[in-house]
């Protein structure tokens, strides 16, 4: 009889082994469905924007469309982080009463629609403030899950899925939690050198991302420099942001937003906002940022330059290309693009030629 028990003991205990090994998590690095060169879909769990919220087509974004083509409209600056995934979107605040902000949670994939390109993860959250019936065009990077699979271009649509359920990608996502990660929280908060720094957070993290996707994990090297990253400002981000279950403030929006600005008071419609300066009015004209004035702030035409006063509540971006300037006769028929101006750089007091109208963006950084 002891034999027996003693047999059926050890029985039991090879059972519990391989049940707890059942229990272990079975997805392993370099073999997530949808990700690398791993066959099948995407696993997400789907979210939801707030009821008033209207989000369009996403649309993929190329290396030139990122800063100066038509066919895309590319309003305000970038946000995310990432390099050979971009995104566009339009987002629309249906309510005419309130702002409203589109949250896009951490750990984000968004799944292409053309075999041979890359799907993109949304490593940290990004927040989109509406004002009241605001119908705001976006862009946002992402990093590619697919190593050695084509960037986004234009000819490409995007599906937000949800949040990612891949346990060793959410690893990544957790671990980077309360980090300073996207371009707009370096051009906000983290100061002289912010530009340089970015990029190469961007590419340190594109490879970790792949040691996921296309590896063997994350390596203690990798951690290391999550953990070396620089950490986000207290209440840059409401709380909750990262569960999924907790119910985010419909009209939450940071003391600080990045936004494109234009100098002038006559302003043009159209599917895409803009204000231009009329020389023949003249004096002291209104910036507007994100289609408000921002207070004390101006551009003026004085003796051949555009004099550019920031205020006390706006700074320029570190970007070698924050200001740029246009001179027109006669205005073009719909937003004209920055890219294509004759003035880009940093000056605020830039000589121009003799014109009837100026076009000046700026990239700025709005605090109040």
């Amino acid at each position: 009889m002891k034999n027996v028990g003693r047999l059926l003991l050890i029985i039991a205990t090879i059972g519990l082994v391989f049940n707890s090994c059942n229990k272990e998590k079975l997805e392993v690095a370099g073999e997530i469905p949808g990700m690398g060169d791993s066959a099948g879909t995407l696993e997400a769990q789907e979210y939801s924007f707030h009821q008033d919220l209207t989000l369009g087509k996403i649309t993929g974004v190329g290396d030139v469309m990122k800063s100066i083509s038509n066919d895309v409209v590319i309003e305000g600056v970038a946000q995310g982080s990432g390099d050979l995934v971009t995104i566009t979107l339009t987002i629309t605040n249906n309510n005419l009463y309130k702002w409203r902000t589109a949250f896009f949670r951490a750990g984000s994939v968004f799944d292409v629609n053309l075999e041979g390109y890359q799907n993109g993860i949304l490593l940290a959250p990004v927040a989109v403030c509406l004002s009241p019936g605001e119908e705001r065009t976006v862009t946002i990077h992402l990093y590619c899950l697919n190593y050695g699979k084509s960037d986004s271009d234009n000819s490409a649509s995007y599906e937000l899925l949800g949040v990612t359920q891949s346990e060793v990608m959410l690893e990544l996502v957790n671990a980077l939690q309360g980090k300073m990660i996207n371009y707009e929280d370096y051009m906000l908060y983290f100061g002289v050198g912010a530009a340089m720094f970015y990029e190469t957070v961007k590419e340190e993290l594109q490879e970790i991302v792949w040691h996921v996707t296309n590896g063997e994990g994350i390596s203690e090297e990798d951690l290391e420099y999550i953990n070396s990253l620089p950490g986000l400002p207290d209440g840059v981000l409401p709380a909750g942001i990262y569960d999924l279950d907790f119910e985010l403030p419909s009209e939450w929006c940071g003391d600080c937003r990045l936004e494109t600005a234009w100098g002038g008071t006559s302003q043009e419609n159209g599917s895409a906002w803009w204000f231009y300066y009329d020389a023949s009015v003249g004096g002291q004209q209104a910036i507007y940022a994100g289609q408000f004035a921002v207070d004390g702030a101006y551009v003026e035409y004085v003796d051949g330059k555009i004099n550019i006063v920031l205020g006390n509540n706006m700074a320029l971006i570190d970007d070698n290309e924050a200001v740029k300037i246009q001179g027109y006769d006669t205005l073009p028929t719909s937003r004209p693009s920055g890219g294509h101006f004759s003035y880009k750089g940093t000056d605020l007091s830039v000589m121009v030629g003799d014109y009837m109208y100026y076009a000046i963006h700026l990239d700025v950084a709005v605090c109040e």
